[in-house]
């Protein structure tokens, strides 16, 4: 039964005003607001003198006696602002860091590293760990698992870049063999591929794997600037450039 039909004055006798009372104090009553500092809680009623105020899954609750008037209650919001929006931030920057703790590069697993900057857009370093920087005002919210996907693509398609452009260079000095054009993409069918036009598409998702794998997805690409099969001719061609290959291609399947 919501608070105010309890505090309206009614016909009915004090019996009755008493029950009603008692089965409220029974269960939480869960009623959110917004005080004047602009914090969103929720106040949870109870049989109780103190006031008490938790953080509890990234929201502000407020325990209290049913008859504590909402006016005392945001006086004290005003008061602990400060420390809730610390424990707000807190809370956030650990939701954020969920799904981006460890990430998988060339390899080898790095720690994800959050931090938030005057600047405008998300920035990426990978260095000797995953830095994800983020513009200040995302420090006060919680990161979308959509945007949490973009940044890892963002990640896996730069790493693949850099290190298919050093291949690139590489191999096409060796073959004598150059794509007219080459670029990175997001493919989730193949790890590569060449059209007859002699462009060159490399899948960013080779960023999990390490250098020698990408530069033998490379090496088999520019081997269908001649041969657009996958003929004796072609393999052996791949293993002149490449003895081991076959064992580096068993990581891809």
């Amino acid at each position: 039964m919501p608070r105010n039909v309890l505090n309206m004055k009614s016909s009915k006798d004090s019996n009755t005003r008493k029950i009603a009372n008692e089965k409220e104090d029974k269960k939480l009553t869960k009623m959110p607001y917004e005080n004047s500092c602009k914090i969103q809680y929720r106040i949870e009623q109870a049989k109780i003198k103190n006031i008490y105020i938790k953080i509890k899954d990234g929201e502000v609750v407020v325990r209290c006696s049913p008859k504590v008037q909402k006016k005392y209650i945001e006086e004290i919001l005003n008061k602990k602002s400060e420390w809730i929006n610390k424990k707000l931030k807190e809370y956030n920057k650990e939701k954020q860091s969920e799904n981006l703790e460890k990430i998988q590069i060339l390899g080898n697993e790095y720690n994800v590293k959050i931090l938030y900057k005057d600047i405008k857009k998300v920035d990426v370093s990978v260095e000797d760990e995953v830095e994800i920087s983020f513009p200040q005002y995302f420090e006060n919210r919680e990161i979308s698992q959509k945007l949490k996907n973009n940044i890892k693509d963002a990640i896996y398609k730069k790493v693949t870049f850099e290190e298919t452009k050093i291949a690139m260079e590489k191999y096409t000095k060796l073959t004598g063999f150059a794509p007219k054009q080459w670029r990175i993409r997001k493919i989730n069918t193949a790890w590569g591929s060449c059209s007859s036009n002699k462009n060159i598409t490399i899948s960013s998702n080779l960023a999990k794997f390490d250098r020698q794998t990408i530069e033998y997805v490379v090496l088999h690409e520019l081997t269908h600037l001649k041969y657009m099969n996958h003929s004796k001719q072609f393999w052996q061609m791949v293993e002149n450039y490449m003895p081991n290959y076959k064992e580096i291609r068993k990581q891809l399947k």
